[in-house]
């Protein structure tokens, strides 16, 4: 529960760690991107569980989409478990939907993402084709041991 989490002095919280956001990538109708936690302290910290994520519309507002815990066509989702970040390493969550069309509905442009339920979300400006009640799967937090693919 979120007061357990908040109590732990090892957690990655935003003194530690910052949300970094990822570029969409697609596959024949399925959509999938990466979020990154990079913990820039000279600590590791831990993570456990998966991030909160939200999406918001053209007009500022937070789109009515399913969030579902697990992976999709695009990640296989690793179940939670703890995970002790190195200093200066990184961890790394999936987001997966299917394509929508965006003609004439509200659409993202905006993530909100935090490391974990109740703790705060950031933002940043993305253009993506999550639509009003879309699902979208998000797998759980794990190492990211190769955070900048050269591919």
């Amino acid at each position: 529960d979120a007061a357990s989490v908040a109590l732990d002095p090892n957690w990655c919280t935003p003194d530690k760690a910052t949300v970094l956001k990822g570029g969409p990538d697609g596959a024949t109708g399925h959509r999938g991107m990466p979020i990154r936690l990079m913990n820039f302290s000279d600590e590791p910290c831990v993570i456990e569980g998966y991030p909160d994520v939200a999406f918001g519309d053209q007009n500022a507002h937070l789109l009515d989409v399913t969030v579902e815990q697990g992976g999709s066509f695009m990640a296989q989702d690793p179940g939670a478990q703890r995970i002790e970040v190195p200093a200066g390493g990184y961890a790394v969550t999936y987001l997966g939907w299917d394509a929508a069309s965006p003609h004439g509905a509200l659409v993202t442009k905006t993530v909100y993402a935090a490391p974990t339920g109740g703790m705060v979300r950031g933002s940043w400006p993305i253009d993506l084709d999550i639509v009003e009640a879309s699902t979208v799967a998000v797998t759980a937090w794990a190492i990211d041991p190769n955070p900048f693919p050269t591919n």
